[in-house]
């Protein structure tokens, strides 16, 4: 049954097809030949078709409810009775008849996951993070679908179905032939759900009328990766120390993602400053009584690092102080502001000693500016967090994260601009 129909190496040995109705058109259900298909014998010597290889299966056949009897005239075997020797070639054109069963109404319930959101932010908000399609591929409208979901007892989830209920981990639901319904799932799981390293999802066909003819379909499976704070490291990798270029005490923090998981996007928070520090290229400089943080605005791939210069502005200069670091994760990348302002060119751009990139403009005192910066001078990233001049001439220096995507010094070209923002800004 449901061998290879396009195999015409047995000319004449002959073949059946079964339909069956689905709604309005015919379907074809099976595909069936002899399970002895002649090679060797002589049977077609009765036909005028002179091929050594002509049982004429399918000549005859009759059908009683899901039964089918399939007579073929110029089989050559000699036994006799029910399942006799099928490869004896003794009894040319002595005959045989082939019983099938099983034809009739039949669904094909196939199960799939589609992943929305991933990867899961322990301790994040409730938000839908995968789809289980169910999709009826059968010949015949399917009743009585009872899928049944396994998930960890440390999340909170809800299901909402596009056709049927879902209770107690179970989706009821009727499905049309040739139709799909959804159930999609939204999930929180909480900070103290440290342990969850990987979400293990699965989903299993318990049972649907009529009978599934196609199990290898009926279960599928999804992993998807937790991210945390617990296994995202801080590691101070330089104290502050004075840059004698910009005038600003510079340290260096780097943070590892040691979750199975890519981290979306993170928040590197700056506390326990002395009085009258400030982080210079804090994201969040213009926003009084909170704590300052640096934007990392952009995919840390599991197991990767990444180190970010902090830049701290105090007038005395003095490096002794030590500021603790705290990694605050995102589901995802912020949509920072694009376009606007008048465009400003750096009049001076310098590479520094250390590789940084030192850009230079004519700048009005108490003026906002943003930074851009491209390596075709097509598309312009603009830098997160803004600058206001303090005299008329306005100084950034590009030290690679988290101001741009990576250090100046690993890239061929990178050219760079400001942008004068509006008073509103």
């Amino acid at each position: 049954m449901n061998g290879a129909q396009g195999d015409n190496s047995a000319l004449a040995s002959g073949a059946a097809y079964v339909f069956i109705r689905a709604r309005t058109l015919w379907k074809q259900q099976a595909y069936l030949k002899a399970s002895n298909t002649d090679t060797t014998g002589r049977g077609g010597q009765l036909s005028s078709d002179p091929s050594p290889t002509s049982d004429f299966f399918g000549e005859a056949v009759a059908i009683d409810g899901s039964t089918a009897v399939v007579g073929a005239k110029a089989e050559d075997s000699a036994a006799t009775g029910i399942n006799g020797d099928q490869n004896d070639e003794s009894a040319i054109a002595a005959g045989a008849a082939y019983v099938f069963t099983g034809f009739g109404p039949a669904s094909d319930i196939a199960l799939t996951y589609e992943v929305i959101n991933s990867p899961v932010l322990a301790g994040g908000e409730a938000r839908t993070i995968f789809r289980l399609n169910a999709t009826n591929n059968g010949v015949s409208n399917a009743t009585d679908i009872r899928i049944r979901q396994t998930l960890s007892a440390e999340v909170e989830a809800s299901a909402d179905p596009s056709s049927g209920t879902y209770a107690d981990n179970v989706w009821s639901l009727n499905l049309a032939t040739g139709r799909t319904a959804t159930l999609s799932f939204s999930l929180r799981i909480p900070h103290q759900a440290t342990a969850i390293r990987d979400l293990m999802i699965s989903s299993v066909l318990d049972a649907v009328v009529p009978a599934d003819s196609n199990p290898s379909n009926n279960s599928t499976a999804l992993e998807i990766p937790v991210v945390s704070v617990p296994r995202t490291e801080v590691t101070i990798t330089s104290t502050p120390a004075v840059n004698n270029q910009s005038g600003l005490l510079v340290s260096t923090v780097t943070i590892t993602n040691n979750n199975s998981g890519p981290i979306p996007a993170f928040r590197l928070r700056v506390r326990d400053l002395p009085e009258g520090i400030k982080v210079y290229n804090a994201h969040n400089s213009d926003v009084p009584g909170e704590i300052p943080y640096l934007l990392y605005n952009q995919e840390l791939a599991a197991g990767a690092s990444v180190t970010l210069t902090v830049e701290f502005h105090r007038p005395s200069l003095d490096a002794n102080f030590s500021p603790q670091y705290s990694v605050e994760l995102l589901e995802s990348p912020l949509t920072l502001p694009t376009g606007g302002g008048i465009i400003i060119q750096a009049s001076r751009v310098q590479a520094l000693a250390n590789g940084d990139m030192l850009i230079e403009t004519a700048s009005i005192p108490g003026t906002t500016y943003a930074v851009e910066y491209s390596h075709d001078l097509q598309e312009w990233t603009r830098v997160s967090g803004s600058v206001t001049a303090a005299g008329n001439r306005l100084q950034w220096i590009d030290s690679g994260p988290p101001k741009t995507a990576s250090h100046p010094s690993t890239v061929k070209s990178r050219m760079y601009r400001f942008i004068q923002l509006p008073a509103s800004n």
